[in-house]
């Protein structure tokens, strides 16, 4: 489901309230590889309309703004009254290894560039999603969030379900991770390569 089929199933949805009064879940890309996203311009209004929403899960590109203290999408997430549970979606930052033509030589010769050759590699931290960083804007979450507590946030980096699909998802080793706050718990997850 590309940009164009989430702009009409979110317009639809929009397009009358009674549509979005009961929702509780929503969700947009769960479960596939993390290459669609809905235009964040489409989400704010629909998030308006959606007054019981309670759980957002969401394929989210890797430059969007994670910032809880800016205007956008995030803002208008946090402002949702009863949203107590949010799941975002990042692609892989490997995902373009994975191009079609890109050779495993020029793979090796691009990650010895970014990494220390003495260091794990399947352990790389992520330099946007890592344990750090989510520990923190859970807390900057929390702070920021209008209405119900945000009890839960859940991110995922690249198809971490699928991640024991060894030599099933890319010719290249992809990073993957999957993190999880949840009040009075913490932020605990991991991340790795998948090969």
């Amino acid at each position: 489901m590309g940009a164009e089929s989430g702009d009409k199933l979110i317009q639809t949805l929009t397009s009358s309230s009674n549509l979005t009064q009961e929702l509780r879940y929503f969700s947009y890309g769960a479960g596939g590889e993390n290459i669609f996203f809905l235009r964040q311009s489409k989400l704010s209004p629909f998030l308006t309309k959606s007054p019981k929403l309670e759980h957002l899960d969401l394929n989210i590109p890797r430059d969007f703004n994670l910032s809880p203290n800016i205007c956008g999408l995030l803002n208008d997430i946090l402002s949702t009254p009863t949203l107590n549970h949010l799941t975002l979606r990042f692609p892989t930052l490997d995902e373009h290894f994975n191009a079609p033509g890109f050779s495993y030589y020029e793979y090796e010769e691009a990650w010895s560039q970014i990494t220390n050759k003495s260091s794990d590699i399947y352990h790389e931290v992520d330099p946007l999603i890592n344990s750090d960083m989510v520990a923190k804007l859970f807390d900057d979450m929390r702070e920021r969030k209008e209405g119900a507590e945000l009890e839960e946030l859940e991110f995922y980096v690249g198809e971490w379900d699928r991640r024991f699909d060894c030599g099933m998802l890319a010719n290249h080793p992809l990073r993957v991770a999957y993190w999880r706050c949840m009040v009075g718990q913490g932020c605990q997850g991991e991340q790795t390569r998948i090969a």
